[in-house]
This record gives C-alpha cells, structure tokens and sequence, in this order.
C-alpha cells in the first residue's frame, strides 16, 4: 500500500513537470510568433512610409539622337513620395531628366526624358523623396541601317541653356566625327515664340566640323531646340528663357546715362572691368566706373556697374548714349590692341598695333564703326613684336570705335577720338 502511494506521487511529479514544460515551451513559441509577425509589421510600415515608384515599361529601346518620353509612377497613397533625382551607369549612351514641359496626367506621377545619344545598353535609376529606387533597362540602337558612324553625331557645346528675354547666345554644335561632311545643315525650335535658332550671321566656329549659332530669346517660358546635320544626325538641348528684369516702364524708366563731372581728377590708364556677360568682358581705360551713372526718371541715380549687374540697364543703353568702353571676347581672346583708346587730328595719320596672343593667328579684317571718319590701310611697317601694324587716317570730327577682325572670328575694338585740325595736323602718332 506504501509503495504504491509513492509510485503515485511520482506520476503526479513527473506529469506536474510535464506540464510545466509544456506550458514553457508554449510561452516561448507564442513570443517567437509574435516577434516574427510584429517584425513583418514593422516591415509593411516601413516600406508604406519609403513608398514604391516604377517606370511605365520594363525596358526600352530607342535610336541613336531620339528621345523617348516615359513616365514615373509612384505607387503610394503619401502625396510626399515624389522623384527627387535620377542617373544613369553610362551618361555616353543615355541619360534621364525631369522633362522640361510635360506635366504627368496622374497624381503622384513625373514624366522624364531620355535622351538616347550612342549606340549601347545602360541601366537608369531614379530615386524617389523618401528613398525609393527603380532602375529600367535602355538599349540605344544606330540611327539607321547603315549605323551611326555613317551620320555621325552632332551636339551642342552645351547641355542647356538660360537667357532673359531679348538676348541672344552664341554658341557652337560640335560634329563629332571623322567625316568632315558631318555639317549642320538645318536648325528648328518646338515653340519659335519662345526662342529660335540660326546660323550665326558674324562669328566663325574655332574648331573644324564645328558651327557658330545665334540663340534668340524672344519670350519668357521653356522650349527646345534642334539641329539637324547633313547626314541626319540629329542634337536637341533646352532654353529657358526668363523675364528680363529691367523695369524698364516702371521705376527704373532711363532719363540718361552720362559721365560725372571729373575735371580737377587724375586717374591712372588702367583697364578697369565694370560688367561681363556670357560672350564679353566689358571695361573702362581708367577706374571711373562711379563717375558713369544712369539717371532715372523717378530722379534716382545709381552707377551704371550696380545697374548692369542689376538687370536694370542693358550694354546697348550705354550706346545709345555714346557711353565709350572696351569690349573683349572672353576664353578666346587671342588678339588685342597696344593701346586702350587713340586720338588724333582731322587730316592726321597714326599708327596701330594689334597684338598677337596666339602667334599662330592672323587678322582677316579691319573697320571703323563710321566708315566715313577713318581710313585703314595694312601698314608696311614690319614690327618686331608679333604684331600687325594698321595705318589709320582721320577724316572727319568725332568719335567711333576701330574694330579688328581675327581669323578665327574673335573681334576686339578700340575707341578713337578725331578732333578738328590744329597746327597738329599730319604728325604721325605712334
């Protein structure tokens, strides 16, 4: 009887421990659970709050100089997920951008450009506000049956380009390709009230297979521009064309521009710089750039330095009011006068010497911004420098500018004063 009440109490023993483990190892596959599912939660949550974006396509195929319009998608109820920035492995053989004029017709959704440029396959990725990527597949093919070796490329020396209304741009469309018949031979603009485009009627480009154009800035928005070459090579690049700001009708109406009073003062003969644009640095003989002030009609004056940098005035202001300064060419200014300004007498002669930079060029061409005050003639003169001496006469009272043409199509001037004849008369200036 004993022995079986204890062989009892160790079944109770051994089923209690049971149970407690059992229990325990419940308890513990619960928590394991529990974590795995609240993990996964966490999970969800996170990838709610980075959102989704995708191309509409998986892949795309486009040729040589076209480029396609795709669109991005952000699969997100958050309005904040939006595309913040995009690359490409290879640039050479595409590249993606913000498309400078369509609009997305979803909500949540950008429509970009790719820009297909050389043969090849690169992947594009772009990157969403909130840290998504999506990466699609390009394949650039030749341009035609025959590749596009065959055209060529052609592109602009830039990738895009700004301006206010009333500019205009020079630049260059570069052919890249052996082929010295790779020209540009036609040039379009999807809005030609925005900007146009055109073979620039006085600059001659620096490099072979290169071409000068004129960008003209018409009205305030964004547009693009084409350049076709001879063989069917095509290039296309963005203007933005900003509203100019002059104010020209309202509180910054000109009265005049004039120089100050500075008699009584000395200054040195030093070229002073007042304002660059894109093209040309602009400058004085002498630091007398506060001494050159616009008046406006509200009565307000300013110098003219603080008025260009402004946007207030323009450079031609200064012309209309016979405001003298040098204009270089800028990057390739390869020739310049000795001297920064000439004056001479009615009936006089003087010499000029045109400086060589780069002692490969040559002058190709001569004039006088008033043909009918100075005569300019090649002197024989042989100057040790190298240096091409010009013979200019004085024909006439007034005042003009002497403009040297190089060969390369960089053009620098001078301003030259001619006074009435005095017993000054014929002495040769140097």
């Amino acid at each position: 009887m004993k022995k079986n009440l204890e062989n009892g109490k160790k079944k109770l023993w051994y089923i209690t421990v049971i149970i407690i483990l059992a229990v325990f190892l419940l308890i513990v596959i619960g928590l394991i659970v529990f974590w795995f599912y609240s993990g996964k939660n966490d999970n969800d949550i996170n990838n709610s709050d980075v959102g989704t974006i995708s191309y509409d396509n998986i892949g795309y195929t486009c040729k040589v100089g076209e480029t396609i319009n795709a669109e991005l998608i952000a699969v997100s109820n958050d309005q904040n997920v939006v595309v913040n920035s995009y690359a490409s492995n290879d640039m050479g053989i595409a590249s993606v951008v913000k498309h400078p004029e369509l609009v997305a017709k979803c909500n949540n959704c950008e429509i970009v450009q790719i820009n297909c440029l050389k043969e090849g396959a690169t992947l594009l990725t772009a990157t969403s506000s909130t840290g998504a990527t999506t990466s699609v597949s390009v394949k650039v093919e030749a341009s035609s049956d025959e590749g596009s070796k065959d055209k060529g490329t052609i592109k602009f020396s830039k990738t895009s380009y700004t301006c206010n209304v009333g500019e205009t741009i020079s630049t260059e469309i570069m052919a890249l390709s052996d082929d010295i018949n790779v020209k540009v031979s036609d040039y379009a603009s999807k809005n030609i009230s925005i900007a146009t485009i055109e073979k620039h009627p006085e600059l001659v480009a620096k490099c072979n297979n290169c071409e000068a154009v004129q960008i003209n800035c018409l009205k305030e928005g964004m547009t693009t521009l084409t350049a076709t070459s001879s063989t069917g090579a095509t290039t296309v690049v963005t203007v933005n064309v900003k509203k100019a700001n002059t104010n020209v009708e309202g509180e910054y109406k000109i009265n005049k521009i004039y120089k100050k009073d500075m008699s009584g003062l000395t200054f040195a003969q030093v070229i002073t710089k007042f304002f660059e644009d894109s093209n040309y640095v602009y400058s004085f003989n002498a630091p007398i750039s506060k001494y050159v002030v616009v008046l406006y009609e509200n009565g307000k004056e300013e110098p003219v330095e603080e008025a260009l940098n402004a946007g207030r005035i323009k450079i031609s202001d200064l012309d209309m009011y016979d405001i003298d300064y040098i204009k270089d060419a800028k990057d390739n200014a390869v020739i310049k006068f000795s001297k920064t300004s000439y004056s001479c007498n009615v009936g006089s002669s003087f010499f000029a010497m045109i400086e060589l930079v780069d002692y490969t060029d040559r002058i190709d061409s001569y004039k006088s911004n008033d043909a009918g005050m100075l005569k300019i003639e090649k002197s024989s003169m042989q100057p040790s420098c190298p240096c091409v001496a010009i013979n200019v006469t004085c024909l006439k009272e007034g005042t003009t500018k002497l403009v040297a043409v190089s060969r390369n199509g960089v053009s620098v001037e001078v301003p030259v004063t001619v006074n009435k004849s005095s017993e000054l008369n014929n002495k040769v200036i140097e």
